[in-house]
């Protein structure tokens, strides 16, 4: 019988090295079975998301408003956009994008992080 693959989830890490939190998640994800076994196609951005990503990725959370939680001191989308043109540290990293299905995984909440990547795997299956 022949089975269309699906193509592999991308998954990008918002990560900024001096942050230990978000490090910490890198290391964890990367221990993953799911990364392990290639089952997703792991991004680690370390730099700031851009105008468009940034739009998408609030539109998972629910909306421009959710743009307060990416960027300390965001009052919507183009406050948050302007915010991080004078300050990327403003970005609330480590936070986690699975684009396939629209999911984000805010901070370093690693149990969440499992539950995402084991959805993945079990879909795989």
């Amino acid at each position: 019988m022949f089975r269309f693959h699906k193509p592999r989830p991308t998954l990008s890490l918002f990560h900024r090295s001096q942050v230990p939190q978000s490090v910490a998640l890198l290391n964890h994800i990367q221990a993953h079975s799911a990364v392990k076994k290639q089952l997703v196609q792991l991004e680690v951005a370390t730099y700031k998301p851009s105008k468009d990503q940034l739009q998408i990725i609030t539109g998972y959370l629910g909306g421009g408003y959710a743009a307060g939680k990416l960027v300390q001191g965001a009052n919507g989308l183009e406050d948050a956009v302007r915010i991080l043109e004078e300050d990327e540290t403003k970005l609330n990293v480590p936070f986690l994008v699975e684009w396939f299905n629209g999911k984000v995984v805010l901070g370093d909440d690693e149990v969440k992080v499992d539950q995402l990547l084991g959805d993945i795997e079990k879909s795989a299956e």
